[in-house]
């Protein structure tokens, strides 16, 4: 686990109750994690965002005063889950995120790559607990199969050109009532029946960045599909 000094933090207020940290470090890690902890404030978050010595991470949590006052009272540790050595963008292929939750920073950082440099289709489900950290918009692309009610989409996917849907359990206007799986189930339900009308189908790659048990379920209804590649990065 590799241990970082801060040199300087500091945290901005996002909708649904996140928070994004804004760090920059005393030198670049050797290595970037999906996910990283604050151990002197008791405070996890994910990768959002790096560029060199400068990290953006996203918390449910905000960082008491002291920590932002004298940044030398805490520092960052990288989880285990290091990222893996092929990165999404290294590889064109077809490709679906799955994010909930603080899944959605990473989400968001591998999205970020891919519509730089991706050329294959992509695709986004997102869900919330409670609420996102962004202010839900109506959907500017497409996604037929998909239920209707969800209409709503992420604004920063939308502005990388990447389509995508939202569920979430507390009936927020303009996603999907319901879970992560259900919506899952659904698309997977869509683009087989696509298949059966498209002479070259396109075989898909999933990461979800999802809690275990939202991890586990996603994975056994990626099971029967010989065409989709399920790859589970667990995000409490």
């Amino acid at each position: 686990m590799e241990t970082l000094k801060i040199k300087h933090i500091s945290q901005s207020p996002q909708a649904g109750g996140f928070y994004v940290l804004n760090l920059e470090l005393e030198q670049a890690p050797t290595s970037l994690a999906y996910r990283y902890t604050l151990p002197e404030a008791a405070l996890q978050a994910t990768l959002f965002h790096a560029q060199q010595t400068q990290l953006q991470l996203l918390s449910q949590a905000a960082l008491e005063p002291a920590f932002l006052e004298n940044s030398a009272l805490t520092t960052l540790s990288a989880l285990t889950d290091t990222m893996p050595e092929k990165t999404l963008a290294e590889t064109q292929q077809a490709t679906l995120l799955l994010g909930a939750d603080l899944g959605i920073g990473p989400l968001l950082y591998e999205a970020r790559r891919l519509s730089q440099t991706h050329r294959a289709p992509l695709f986004a489900l997102l869900h919330a607990s409670e609420g996102f950290p962004f202010a839900v918009k109506p959907a500017k692309f497409m996604a037929s199969g998909l239920p209707v009610q969800a209409i709503g989409a992420c604004p920063l996917l939308e502005d990388w050109k990447i389509p995508n849907r939202l569920s979430s359990a507390w009936g927020l206007p303009g996603c999907y009532d319901g879970n992560l799986p259900e919506l899952f189930a659904r698309w997977l339900e869509s683009e087989q029946q696509l298949r059966t009308t498209n002479k070259n189908p396109e075989p898909w790659r999933v990461r979800a960045f999802l809690p275990e048990s939202l991890n586990q379920a996603c994975a056994q209804l990626a099971h029967t599909y010989s065409w989709l590649q399920f790859e589970a990065i667990d995000v409490p």
